[in-house]
Formats: C-alpha cells, sequence, structure tokens
C-alpha cells in the first residue's frame, strides 16, 4: 500500500530494527486504541443514560401509582456513575499519549543522524529500482499500444488507419505523468542525499496517470 504524502512511514515495514522506537510506538497502538475503545463506549453511554432516565421514571410512577415511596434503585445513576469513571480513564489515556508521542519524538532527536546515514544507503538502490520499473511501465504501455493497434488493422485492414486507430491506451494523463512523477521523486530522493528540502510527489496521482481504457 503506498503511502500518502504527511503519512508517519513505517520503519519497520521498511526492515529497519530501532527497537527503542518500536517499543514506544507499540505502546501509542496500544494507548490508542484503548482510547477509541473508551470513546466509543462513552457514546453509547449517552445513548444508554437517556433510556435510562426514561426507565425511571416510569419505575418511580409505578411506585406513586402502587402508594410505594421512590425506588431504592437508579438505572440512570448507575450509568452515570460508568459514565463518569470512564470519561476519567479516557482523560488518563489522552495524558498518556501526549506523553508517549513526546517521548517518540525525543528518541527519534536523539537518534536522527545515525538513522538518516541507515536509510541513505538504501536511496540508491531504490532510485534503481524506480528507473527499471519506470522502463518496465514504458516498454509495457508501448506494447499494449501496438497489440491494440495491430487488432484494428487486422479487423480493417482496408479502412484502417493509424492516425485513426481506436486505441486509447494512454499513459501520464491527468494532473501528473509518469515521467513528472519520476523526475519530482528523483529530485526529492536527490534532496535528501544533499540535506535539502523537497516537495513530495503523490503516488496516488501516478495510479491515476496510469488509467488504461482500451477499445478495440
Amino acid at each position: 500500500m503506498a503511502t500518502k504524502p504527511g503519512d508517519k512511514p513505517n520503519h519497520q515495514d521498511l526492515g529497519f530494527s530501532w527497537r527503542k522506537l518500536a517499543n514506544v510506538e507499540e505502546d501509542i497502538s496500544r494507548i490508542s486504541g484503548e482510547a477509541l475503545s473508551a470513546a466509543q463506549r462513552l457514546g453509547e453511554l449517552e445513548t444508554e443514560l437517556k433510556q435510562a432516565e426514561i426507565s425511571d421514571r416510569e419505575a418511580y410512577a409505578d411506585h406513586l401509582l402502587a402508594g410505594k415511596d421512590a425506588p431504592k434503585t437508579s438505572k440512570a445513576e448507575a450509568v452515570e456513575h460508568e459514565r463518569a469513571e470512564l470519561q476519567r480513564r479516557k482523560e488518563a489515556l489522552d495524558a498518556a499519549l501526549e506523553k508517549l508521542h513526546a517521548k517518540s519524538s525525543a528518541i527519534v532527536r536523539e537518534n536522527r543522524v545515525g538513522w538518516q546515514r541507515e536509510v541513505s544507503k538504501r536511496l540508491p538502490s531504490a532510485k534503481k529500482r524506480v528507473r527499471e520499473a519506470s522502463k518496465a511501465i514504458v516498454d509495457a504501455v508501448d506494447e499494449m499500444n501496438k497489440l491494440v493497434s495491430l487488432y484494428n488493422y487486422l479487423e480493417s485492414p482496408d479502412q484502417y488507419r493509424a492516425k485513426e486507430a481506436a486505441s486509447t491506451v494512454t499513459l501520464g494523463v491527468g494532473k501528473i505523468g509518469v515521467e513528472p512523477f519520476l523526475t519530482a521523486l528523483n529530485q526529492q530522493v536527490n534532496s535528501i542525499e544533499r540535506h535539502e528540502p523537497a516537495p513530495r510527489p503523490d503516488p496516488s496521482e501516478l495510479m491515476q496517470a496510469h488509467d488504461v481504457d482500451v477499445r478495440i
């Protein structure tokens, strides 16, 4: 799955063994999951509280009709107690997340130079694979264009006109084509190697640019 601009990259998916950072990220994932569950439960309790209040009123009315004192138990109070406790837990989880994110940033700053050196060593091979992949894409689309053109020619050899062929195989349509994307990507890699900022090309736009529509 392609990483979108702005997304936090997963160093473990790329094969880097940065255990200090990984440990904190595991804690962040766990606490984030608990905070999400707490938030969802708080939403459910809002609905349950309204239902409990209605139930309490009906029970109170039944007691009054029977000449009895008010009920000794309250469903609404039980729900409200759970909600209050869960709200405290949710706030504590949020505070814990803030601390974990601060710890994660501190670890990155502490190890930045060494880790960037590790990443930089991988850039040339990745750059080579991009060049090879781009050539393969161009060659494949060129072959498909030729095949579609040949098919159309075989279908109507007397009426066939190369310039009027029904082939609509396209490469590099839309906002950004293959070549501009690769150029932008190479600029970013080169900027990283020179420790300069560079705009990040959007892989999703490359995918849009590769939409192929073949009419035969």
